[in-house]
């Protein structure tokens, strides 16, 4: 991006409402778009922890480095001042005391800062979880509607059929099962009474490979109905199906 985008008016909650909106977004969007977005995040909250760590440690370092220069300033003067010699006047002593507080001070105030910094980083840390958290929750709850959709949708795809091919037998629905199989004599798709898969009294025998159908006697003159019908769901799916009337929640009048 060219030009970086101005967020300073924005209150703290509305820039983490912002966050959880975009990463919805762009969870939304597809999993390489989501993927990229995370990428993102993690690549600037990185940059920022490795700034922050980096600005942390060169002022422990200065600190260090005057606390040495005043404390082997002090250790001097005792030496110099028991050997009758002193190095330092009461003016310098002053000032070197008035340093140590006030260094002394500057750490209290960073230690304390870095409390409310740590604190901060663990509130977003905590947010961050909670929206990812939130995120493969939607995501899981995606995955399940939408495997629940395709379940329901197949499932109404196998009524209708049992549906039509019953009022054309003049049965119930519940009553009968259809078996698409691959047989020795080629691919079949049978018509039963009840639940029954391997039986040879078929309401229905139509071959996929010849188109041929044979029927009970009172259905002789419904075989184009259900050469029809048949023939469309072989085109529907591979065989090796087994639809079983009565495991589908029919209600009453169907």
């Amino acid at each position: 991006m060219e030009e970086e985008l101005d967020f300073s008016d924005l209150s703290d909650d509305q820039v983490v409402d912002l966050v959880t909106a975009l990463c919805a977004e762009a969870a939304r969007r597809g999993a390489a778009t989501d993927a990229a977005a995370r990428a993102s995040i993690l690549d600037e909250a990185e940059r920022i922890r490795i700034a922050r760590d980096a600005m942390a440690e060169e002022s422990g370092r200065l600190r260090y480095a005057e606390r040495s220069r005043v404390a082997e300033a002090a250790r001097a003067h005792v030496r110099a001042t028991m050997a009758g010699k002193p190095l330092l006047t009461p003016a310098e002593i002053v000032e070197i005391e008035a340093t140590a507080r006030a260094m002394e001070e500057d750490a209290m105030r960073a230690e304390a800062r870095e409390r409310v910094a740590q604190a901060a980083r663990e509130d977003v840390r905590r947010r961050d979880e909670a929206a990812a958290e939130a995120q493969r929750r939607q995501a899981a709850e995606r995955a399940a509607a939408e495997a629940r959709a395709v379940v329901a949708a197949k499932q109404a795809r196998e009524m209708a059929l049992l549906r039509e091919i019953a009022a054309i037998v003049d049965q119930d629905p519940a009553e009968i099962s259809v078996i698409d199989a691959n047989t020795r004599r080629g691919r079949r798709i049978m018509i039963n009474l009840g639940q029954e898969r391997y039986t040879h009294d078929h309401l229905a025998d139509y071959s996929v490979t010849t188109g041929e159908i044979s029927t009970k006697r009172d259905l002789i003159r419904r075989k184009p109905d259900l050469a029809g019908v048949l023939a469309g769901y072989a085109a529907s799916g591979a065989p090796d199906r087994h639809l079983v009337g009565a495991d589908y929640p029919w209600s009453a009048g169907t």
